[in-house]
């Protein structure tokens, strides 16, 4: 089946929530990337491992993100932050697919407030 996939960003307030739900009462799949970006860094993911090459004092044993060291080092280093996203987002992407493909919905948003950059589709931009 063929699936059109609309994406939503905008800044917080901007009314995402409200325009996601509208969608949602209108038969779209709604598809959160802010979750998706947790699921693709929970305890154990090839992600972790592969974050835990580049940020070691980030995570435990069982690769475990420690976000908030994390955030210090990324936020404070714009080259840390962009090896930050090189990594982490081909995993967002990929995860992101997984779940358009395997929605029994024709139509889907992604609510990505934060990815506007690096989904591969085109945006409405709340304001």
């Amino acid at each position: 089946m063929k699936k059109t996939v609309v994406g939503l960003t905008g800044q917080s307030g901007a009314g995402k929530t409200t325009i996601s739900d509208a969608f949602r009462e209108n038969g779209f799949e709604i598809i959160n990337c802010d979750i998706v970006a947790r699921e693709v860094t929970q305890a154990g993911n090839e992600c972790c491992k592969e974050l835990a090459k580049l940020f070691p004092s980030c995570f435990d044993e069982n690769y475990s993100l420690d976000r908030q060291k994390l955030g210090e080092i990324v936020f404070s280093d714009k080259n840390k932050l962009q090896m930050l996203n090189d990594t982490i987002y081909p995993f967002i992407n990929k995860l992101i697919d997984e779940k358009i493909n395997a929605t029994e919905s024709e139509f889907v948003l992604l609510d990505a407030p934060t990815l506007l950059k690096q989904v591969r589709i085109s945006f409405a931009v709340l304001s």
